[in-house]
């Protein structure tokens, strides 16, 4: 059986976003989530480290909830953009089993965190140097593997996987090794496979979209993020063994992904396309009804609670008096109040809210 290399042979990334938009999406995306890895590591680590060491089950299982935590937190946060999930759920995970996504884009690793298992990822060397991030990928413990599969029977990492495994822990891994630059489905490798064949654990295909249009390969600009994440059902690893099963289980499981993904880009889409940032984009409305508020409340009060002084036109000498009572206004003398033409007048000093205020009694 061989692969399927021809899925969405002919698809093509959507035209780059608004300038401007753009702007604003990056931005916010970086900063929301280097905020996020700064309070979790110089606020929260100690706890974590703590319950790590002597809670957890197995060393690295605090900071991989963590790490979820943080991911969790940053599309309830962030504003732009809308995920669409299919399958979900903790029942989709046998445990343990390994798990394998396509790859697209940076963002791949983000959206993973969003499934509700506890896993170990096969890594390259470089995400454990990323600023912040790397060190929470060294505390999860995650396993470090390069590309090279010089030993296809024994490839990068499959010892330390298979102890994972064996403590219950699942394994989740990028079979094509590297991210697609145009987001059509690569060739898989054969380390999640003969891993999987090798512990005798099912496999459960991951298909994610539209991460590769967000963030492309070699840009960090951020579009629009329409992402869809899709679980498939698990495929068995027995009935894979013997010299050629992991190829096989390789073709079958390429097979189904390709499937789902030319599904979800032929506009049959499962799930609940749900807006990123719901709590944000509810305090920015909040803020903006305030705002608005205000505004008009200032308007209001301008314009009809506070009168203007009417020009003085009575007697001169009476409006030089001097004050000899003070009340709820300035009064002037025994004198200060008359009535001329139907006309009530006052003579009184302050400022001129104070001879305003007076003058509209």
């Amino acid at each position: 059986m061989t692969q399927d290399t021809t899925t969405a042979a002919t698809y093509h990334y959507p035209p780059p976003g608004n300038l401007l938009m753009n702007l604003l999406r990056t931005g916010a995306a970086y900063g929301l989530l280097a905020f996020q890895l700064v309070f979790f590591l110089f606020v929260l680590e100690v706890p974590y480290w703590l319950a790590d060491r002597f809670l957890a089950r197995h060393r690295g299982n605090a900071f991989y909830r963590g790490q979820r935590g943080i991911i969790r937190w940053f599309f309830r946060l962030y504003p732009f953009g809308r995920s669409r999930l299919a399958g979900v759920q903790r029942k989709s995970f046998p445990s343990p089993c390994v798990i394998v996504a396509n790859h697209q884009s940076m963002l791949d690793i983000l959206m993973a965190l969003r499934l509700p298992v506890n896993a170990r990822w096969f890594v390259k060397p470089w995400v454990m140097k990323i600023p912040l991030m790397g060190e929470l990928n060294q505390a999860a413990r995650h396993i470090v593997v390069d590309d090279d599969e010089a030993n296809p029977e024994s490839p990068q990492g499959l010892e330390p996987a298979l102890e994972w495994l064996g403590k219950g822990v699942s394994i989740l891994a990028f079979p094509e090794g590297s991210r697609s630059p145009d987001g059509n489905l690569r060739r898989f490798k054969n380390g999640a496979f003969l891993l999987a064949v090798k512990a005798g654990v099912p496999v459960v295909p991951v298909v994610l979209d539209g991460t590769g249009a967000c963030v492309r390969k070699g840009s960090f600009w951020v579009h629009p993020p329409d992402l869809h994440l899709r679980v498939l059902p698990p495929v068995a690893s027995k009935g894979f063994e013997g010299e050629l099963g992991a190829a096989r289980l390789k073709a079958e499981v390429h097979s189904r992904m390709a499937a789902a993904l030319a599904e979800i880009r032929a506009g049959k889409p499962r799930g609940v396309a749900w807006p990123h940032g719901v709590p944000a984009r509810l305090a920015m409305a909040g803020l903006a009804v305030l705002l608005a508020a205000v505004t008009g409340l200032s308007i209001y009060v301008n314009n009809w609670c506070i009168a203007t002084p009417p020009a003085f036109d009575g007697d001169r000498a009476l409006k030089q008096q001097q004050v000899v009572e003070r009340g709820e206004v300035r009064r002037l003398g025994p004198n200060w109040r008359r009535s001329r033409g139907g006309v009530h007048e006052l003579a009184v000093s302050g400022s001129d809210w104070e001879r305003g205020y007076a003058n509209a009694m």
